[in-house]
């Protein structure tokens, strides 16, 4: 690397820098361009600033809608309104939280209720292949005493006495 490439790689530099100075500041032509009317800069203003409440009334009565009114009656601002959103959407997260933690328990019940669904299928096709060998069944009954109870229904359903007659 000699000095002639690092003198015209500074001259590379110089000039770019002069580019991008040239670029960053305009003209006086365009400068003028940018600048309007002050009439018209506050009418465009006040239409936007119009359009922007008009926006924001329409949302806070959407939001109205959709929020239940407080118990209490209280007058409606748009703090209140803003307040009774806020407590809403806390309730609607906590509920949230218990039916997905419901949804995971009757989700984990479904697994064990096909568990053991799978169980009891598999031994009815043992008694069903031990009874189509020509074996007693009576040593393979069920004996209930010792079947166990998931629920005060289930109890209720096999100790019934089997009808009104008392069982007779």
């Amino acid at each position: 690397m000699g000095i002639e490439q690092l003198l015209a790689a500074a001259k590379l530099l110089e000039e770019q820098e002069a580019i991008d100075k040239r670029l960053r500041t305009p003209d006086k032509k365009s400068r003028r361009q940018n600048k309007r009317s002050p009439s018209y800069s506050r009418s465009t203003h006040n239409q936007l600033e119009k359009n922007r409440r008009a926006h924001l009334r329409d949302c806070l009565e959407t939001l109205k809608d959709i929020v239940p009114n407080p118990p209490d009656h209280q007058k409606a601002t748009t703090l209140s309104l803003l307040q009774n959103a806020r407590h809403y959407i806390k309730v609607l997260e906590t509920t949230d939280k218990k039916a997905v933690a419901t949804k995971e328990k009757l989700h984990q019940e479904r697994g064990r209720l096909h568990k053991q669904l799978k169980t009891l299928r598999g031994e009815l096709e043992v008694r069903i292949r031990k009874s189509s060998e020509g074996e007693s069944t009576c040593e393979d009954e069920i004996d209930i005493d010792d079947t166990e109870y998931h629920s005060e229904s289930d109890r209720c359903s096999t100790d019934g006495s089997g009808g009104s007659d008392g069982g007779l």
